[in-house]
């Protein structure tokens, strides 16, 4: 469709007047700015749309008014670093692909199952038996890098000495003759090995027009290129862990709030996983845990609330 192309025809949908700039349409037909603003369907979907298609979707969109009047976001998850594109309504059971006020709001009955990945191996996934949560070889790798990255850190310590050396004699005019004692060195530069490369949330959906979510890719953490540390990355990885594991939770909460997580060892394959579960622990020891931990100023006061209200389902 053209950039000037329709000379305010009116919509065919409600007949307001569409704008002559960048129209959006239906089936090749240009439609109004309010009637865009109602559409919240996956890529492909509108293109596919007759106008009486559109008509019905506009009618289930408003049927879905009541649901997006009661939604109260408790809980936001971000794909990217720009923005949440997710959120649940928790207590009511509700969520929302995109955080746009304007998106639809399912319920939790249109969720059926999910997934969260890293680099094509399951790290969480819901499961008749509850909510499987995989090992990660990741912080094994990391560590495995210590040497590596010892090695690179004294070599850029010798570099910034050799270079903190040039400009002192230079600034005593020691090299005016044009030589000098002082051997180069080129700046080292940091071999990463590859360890991650991204995580993908897959979400399987059963409503009138999402299927599912897939392949919504989120960064995984990096080392610094000139001063890397294998704590500093775990410390990231281990945060990236905690979102997915929340994000993983609430989504359970959804598909079955009484389901136990049940924990796989690297040793045991996805497919074996279905028959090893791990009895619910009892709260008032996991609580006690938790209070040991947050006296050795291990994590704080907030998140040992938190794990507490988790723990005793408040």
């Amino acid at each position: 469709m053209g950039l000037f192309s329709n000379s305010k025809k009116p919509c065919p949908i409600c007949g307001n007047a569409t704008p002559r700039l960048f129209p959006d349409g239906v089936a090749g037909i240009p439609i109004c700015r309010e009637c865009e603003s109602k559409i919240d369907l996956p890529d492909g979907v509108q293109e596919k749309m007759t106008l009486d298609d559109f008509r019905q979707y506009l009618s289930f969109y408003q049927e879905n008014q009541i649901l997006r009047d009661s939604f109260d976001a408790t809980f936001s998850f971000s794909y990217s670093d720009w923005g949440s594109d997710f959120q649940m309504d928790v207590p009511k059971k509700l969520f929302r692909i995109n955080t746009k006020k304007e998106s639809l709001v399912m319920e939790s009955s249109c969720l059926k199952a999910f997934r969260i990945l890293e680099d094509g191996k399951v790290l969480f996934e819901s499961s008749p038996e509850g909510l499987n949560i995989y090992e990660s070889d990741t912080p094994s790798r990391v560590q495995a890098l210590a040497p590596l990255v010892s090695q690179f850190r004294v070599q850029m310590q010798q570099y910034e000495y050799m270079e903190k050396m040039e400009k002192k004699m230079k600034e005593m005019g020691e090299d005016k003759s044009g030589s000098s004692s002082f051997t180069y060195m080129s700046r080292p530069e940091f071999e990463e090995q590859p360890i991650s490369n991204d995580f993908v949330i897959e979400m399987t959906l059963e409503h009138p027009y999402w299927s599912g979510v897939h392949s919504r890719n989120r960064r995984a953490p990096k080392f610094d290129q000139s001063y890397p540390s294998v704590q500093d990355f775990l410390r990231s990885y281990q945060k990236e862990m905690d979102a997915f594991y929340a994000m993983a939770a609430n989504l359970m909460i959804l598909i079955n709030p009484d389901a136990p997580e049940v924990h796989i060892p690297l040793s045991v394959s996805p497919d074996a996983a279905a028959v090893r579960t791990v009895p619910t622990a009892d709260p008032i020891e996991e609580i006690q845990k938790y209070k040991a931990l947050l006296d050795s100023g291990i994590i704080t006061e907030e998140e040992f609330t938190a794990k507490k209200r988790q723990l005793l389902g408040i």
